[in-house]
């Protein structure tokens, strides 16, 4: 099917047309009489002439074709519409300290694996999502801090990308070797499953639920783990 998304651009074709006919008209009122006609030469018409013929119709046929663009000519080739029960999931992804250990490496015939705790969860994250393709899928990840890294999402390629970069940060030393930012190495999990409530708030699903991705007790942050559980319970939100 064929149509113009915005066919009331149209309406410009009226002053173009007008403007096309004063450009175009002939209105000779007076002339000269010339007896020697033979130095008139007999070729009168030159690149000159040819251009005061052509460049208006170019000019004019660029405005034709600008309104066109303006009207959005589209072919719609099909239309489908799925209706389904999505969930809203509010993926929590701790990125603390205690996520760097090789507990979780993988022992293979050509060696061990080394394989972190996040990397562990990051895999089992991926697997996830490949079983959910019609929900909408969000990423906060958490350290002594809680950062929303995707908000709820359809896009799971997107997530995905998202969710390659998520990284625990690295320890920073001052001159005389103490660590100047051990808040970001600690777990916050109240904070974070706070934020996970305040973004599905207000996404229109009758289920909401967060999945905690944890290898720790929280010892940090401003919402004690109780409380959040206390919100997401009047919120209507599971949590795993």
């Amino acid at each position: 099917m064929f149509r113009f998304a915005d066919p009331y651009y149209f309406f410009l074709l009226i002053p173009l047309g007008i403007a096309a006919w004063f450009i175009f008209r002939r209105n000779i009122r007076s002339g000269i009489v010339f007896a020697p006609t033979f130095r008139i030469r007999s070729e009168t018409t030159t690149f000159r002439t040819y251009a005061t013929i052509a460049l208006p119709l170019i000019f004019l046929a660029g405005l034709v074709l600008t309104v066109l663009a303006l009207a959005r000519p589209q072919t719609v080739f099909s239309r489908i519409h799925n209706t389904m029960n999505a969930i809203g999931i509010e993926m929590v992804v701790d990125v603390s300290g205690s996520m760097e250990a090789l507990d979780l490496s993988i022992r293979a015939a050509t060696g061990t694996k080394l394989r972190n705790r996040l990397d562990a969860a990051k895999e089992v994250f991926a697997q996830f999502i490949s079983k959910r393709p019609d929900d909408l899928i969000g990423l906060i990840t958490f350290g002594g801090f809680a950062a929303t890294r995707a908000p709820l999402t359809a896009d799971h390629d997107a997530l995905l990308h998202a969710l390659e970069g998520v990284e625990i940060p690295r320890p920073s030393f001052d001159s005389k070797g103490q660590v100047v930012d051990q808040e970001e190495l600690l777990t916050a999990i109240g904070d974070a499953l706070a934020t996970a409530c305040a973004r599905l708030e207000h996404a229109e699903l009758k289920s909401k639920i967060v999945v905690l991705l944890s290898d720790g007790e929280s010892n940090t942050g401003i919402i004690k783990p109780e409380e959040a559980i206390k919100v997401a319970k009047k919120m209507g939100i599971k949590i795993y």
